[in-house]
This record gives structure tokens, sequence and C-alpha cells, in this order.
């Protein structure tokens, strides 16, 4: 075969097997010109995507450092410990807050805050009172540096022995800030109880110098209308009665040397009410004008629930009858016993304060007229043994008690024989062998008693003879 028909067969061959899916054909100079190309657009899409990255790398906020400042630091005070074992305590510093710049990406000072970021001057070398220079030091968050723009800060510290002054507490002590209490009522000094009885107050000597007294200042706010446990802190005071707030103050509560981690105050609301006082008659009531009391009110103290309830008080009651009537007005004692359940004091008109109960009353009776009233022997009744009255008849000093009527209708019922009135002769106790004075008592029918009483002579009750029923 002749070389120019290998070449052609070759060429054929060629071009059969690389032939396009189209039906085209290529070139082997064309093939690799476009092989060369595709590899130059590789190369300059990495380098591309490096600048684009390098780009968005060097603009991305998250990454990018920047500057904060973070305002009113707390200045803690590293040693205390070590100080407090040497007696002593920080009486003053140039300042207790600072600020702080510091550098970082967004991201990590995002995460700052006061419980991880805290500036502090160590004071754990300090033996002996004085004014010390200290460099303030930093705490910082992981992530986060001090700016550049920085400087160290110096501030002064003053440190001075401690001492301690103790106060007695009670109710004198107690402050009340914006507080109610329900109308009427109002708090029972002495009967407030707290849980503390004594406080300590450990400070600096110059600052401890300042202190006069405390006080015991309620923190509940609310309209009282019963007694109440409350909540109270102890606050120190100077000579002007300003609260002195200083962190360097120790304030120690206890109660019969007992510590108290917390103050708390039990207040007692009483009420106060003026109530009427009444009397009664054990036959009925003695009202009006026929019967006057030295107090006819009295103020009542106690709880508000039971005082409330309560519209007058009582006196009791007393036996018109043993009333020995030989004046014309009678003026007798009456004495509240016991205070009513829930009443603590009773306060009269003039001031006097009554805690046990025993009100005494004077109570006088307004007397109306008196008349002498001969009862005949038709009305006497022997009790107590066979005995027989000598006398035919008896006269009676009577007075009126509301309504002199009563004698003149008490009279009339006599003369006629009616009932109204029974003379008892009692002679149980009696020697009966012989002659004897008997006592008499005077008894009124429903229509006259409590309006009609006897009067004695001379305070003497009325008698008469009597003999053994064997000397009828």
């Amino acid at each position: 075969m002749s070389e120019d028909m290998k070449n052609k067969n070759f060429e054929s061959d060629w071009l059969e097997k690389n032939s396009s899916s189209e039906g085209e054909t290529k070139s082997p100079q064309k093939s690799r010109k476009d092989r060369r190309l595709d590899n130059i657009a590789k190369v300059l899409t990495v380098v591309f995507a490096f600048f684009i990255w390098l780009y968005v790398f060097s603009t991305n906020d998250a990454t990018k450092h920047v500057e904060e400042t973070f305002d009113v630091i707390p200045v803690q005070v590293m040693g205390a410990e070590e100080m407090t074992a040497n007696g002593l305590a920080v009486l003053d510093m140039t300042y207790y807050n600072t600020n702080v710049t510091l550098r970082g990406t967004k991201a990590s000072l995002s995460d700052v805050t006061y419980d991880n970021l805290w500036a502090y001057v160590d004071l754990s070398d300090v033996t002996e009172p004085g004014v010390y220079e200290k460099t303030v030091k930093y705490n910082l968050p992981s992530g986060v540096a001090l700016a550049e723009s920085m400087t160290k800060e110096v501030i002064e510290v003053t440190v001075d022995t401690v001492a301690s002054k103790s106060f007695k507490v009670d109710s004198s002590k107690l402050y009340f800030e914006n507080w109610s209490i329900a109308s009427g009522c109002e708090i029972n000094f002495d009967a407030v109880t707290m849980n503390v009885d004594s406080v300590k107050i450990e400070a600096p000597t110059m600052l401890l110098g300042e202190i006069t007294d405390l006080r015991i200042r309620l923190i509940d706010h609310f309209t009282m209308t019963s007694s109440t446990n409350l909540s109270a802190v102890v606050e120190a005071l100077n000579a002007s009665g300003e609260v002195i707030s200083d962190r360097n103050l120790k304030i120690t509560a206890t109660k019969n040397g007992v510590v108290r981690s917390a103050v708390s105050v039990t207040l007692p609301l009483v009420m106060k009410k003026t109530v009427p006082l009444t009397l009664t008659e054990v036959n009925g009531v003695i009202g009006g004008e026929q019967i006057t009391l030295s107090h006819t009110a009295v103020t009542i103290k106690g709880e508000p629930m039971s005082i409330q309830a309560i519209r007058s008080l009582s006196l009791g009651t007393f036996d018109i009858r043993s009333i020995v009537m030989d004046e014309v007005t009678k003026s007798f004692n009456v004495t509240l016993s016991a205070l009513p359940i829930g009443v603590t004091e009773l306060i009269t008109a003039d001031g006097e304060s009554i805690k046990d109960g025993k009100l005494t009353v004077t109570a006088t009776l307004k007397l109306g007229s008196s008349v002498t009233v001969t009862v005949p022997k038709t009305y006497f009744k022997v009790v107590g043994g066979d005995a027989e009255v000598r006398e035919e008849s008896l006269a009676l000093t009577l007075t009126a008690i509301s309504d002199n009527a009563y004698l003149y209708y008490l009279e009339t019922a006599i003369s006629q024989g009616r009932e109204g009135i029974t003379l008892i002769v009692n002679v149980a106790d009696l020697d009966l062998s012989r002659e004897n004075k008997a006592p008499v008592t005077v008894l009124f029918s429903s229509d006259f008693d409590s309006r009609i009483v006897e009067r004695f002579a001379n305070g003497v009750p009325y008698t008469v003879t009597v003999s053994g029923g064997s000397d009828r």
C-alpha cells in the first residue's frame, strides 16, 4: 500500500473515533487549545474567589475588632479577709466605680456582663491604718482586652481600725414609712413584739463615731386591718437622724444572744370606741331620771372585730330592796368585774386607764315623796316557827321611786284590804319561850315592786314583838 493511502486511512479512522454526538468532528489542534483555555479559566476562578473571600473576611463585623466603653464598673476590694483578721477595714476610697474601655470582636464584647467584668484593688498586704495608693486591676472575660487608650488608674484607699457599738432595741426604735391603718384603729405599742432585742454595729472607728442611734424600718407597705407580722431592716443614724449607708457597716441583730438573719416585728392593732354604760335592776330597768351614773360612757380598746360587735357595757344588776333608803338620794357603787372578750383596756372620760376590768361607778338613785303608811296585822306572815305578833299594826315610811301616785294606790289597796304588801316576820332564830323582837321584811306585790321602797329610821330595819304560840 502506498504512503498516501496509509495517511488517508489513518485520517479516516481518527475522524470516525473523534466525531461528536452531533455528528461534528474536531481536529487535534483545536482540542489542545480548548484544554489550555479551560485550565486558565479555572485558575482565574480560584484567584477571583480568594480575593472575594479576603474582602468578605476583612469587612465581616463578626471578626472585626472594635472598642466599647463600659460605665460604672464597681471597684472591689481584694484582701478584705486579711484586713479583717488584722482588725482593719476600708473607711474610704477615691472612687468606688470606674469606666473601662475594652477591645474585641462585637461577638465577644456582647458577652461582657457585670458578672464577668469587674475592677479591684488588692489590699491583702495592708496591715496598719493609713492612706494607700493602689493600682486598679481588672478581671476580663475571654476574648477581650483593655483598649490601648486605657491608662493605669491609681486610687487612694483609707484604711482604719474596726470598732463596734451595741444598741438595745424596743418599740421606740420602730420607724413607719408610707403606712395606713384602718379607720378607728391604732397600734398598741405596749404590746409590740420583735424577734430582736439587741443590735451590734461594726465599722471603721471614724465612721462608727458618726453613728448615734439606729431605727427598725418596716419595709412592708399596706393598710393594716388586724394584728400583723411584718419584715423590717436595721438602719444606722447620725446625730441629725439621717441614715448612714456604707458598705463598711456590719450590722448584727440578736435575740437573747442568738443571731437573727432577718428582723420581724409583730404589730398588735387595736380599735377604740366609746360605748354607753347601762345598769339593770333585778326586777326591772331603772332608767330616765331615776338613776344617774358617775360614768355614763367609757372608751373600750381591743381587737377590732371584738370592739365592733360591742354596742354598750352593762354594769350588771342590783336588787333595789337591798338598798337602805335613809336619804333623799341614795348613792351606791357598782363594779364591772371583768373585761368583755377581746377588750384589753377601758378608758374613762377623765383619762383613767383600766386594764383589769374593775371599773367602779357610783350610781345615784333619785327618790320621790315619802309617806307613813300604817299596815294592819292582817298583812303579817310569820315564818320559821309558831309565834304570834303582839302589835296590831306597823307604821312604815315608804318612798316612791318612779311615780308618787303609786303611794296613793298602795294606801288605797291597804285601806280596802286588797293585796299590795306583805310583812314577813321571821322567828326561826328566836327564843319563843319569851317575848322577842323579830325582823320584818317588806314585800310588795308586782304592781308596786320597784316603784315603792321602805325607808328605815337611821338605817335600822323594822321589827315587831312576837311570842310563842302557846301564849295566844
